[in-house]
């Protein structure tokens, strides 16, 4: 099967985990209406893997990376007069 786009809808949380298809990109994070999305191309024939997200608010703090970890900036969103960035890890 081909490629497709499909969207993710991110909780308020600071950490989640979302089972998205192996080799998932991301393309864009926005808010559609009050949810803050994911899309990304996806080959939907492929396995399933979590793909942890962590959501920080301007000015609070960032927590540390662990030695094997790397975060990867995805985007910045708004929501009630609050500004959040949201990355996710490897």
């Amino acid at each position: 099967m081909k490629e497709t786009i499909w969207k993710y809808t991110l909780q308020h949380t600071s950490v989640q985990h979302i089972a998205m298809p192996i080799g998932a990109k991301i393309l864009s994070l926005q808010m559609q209406g009050n949810d803050a999305c994911v899309w990304a191309l996806v080959n939907p024939e492929r396995s399933k893997t979590p793909v942890c997200f962590e959501i920080f608010g301007t000015g609070h703090e960032i927590l540390p990376e662990l030695p094997n970890e790397k975060r990867i900036f995805i985007g910045t969103y708004q929501d009630s007069g609050f500004v959040f960035h949201v990355f996710t890890k490897t």
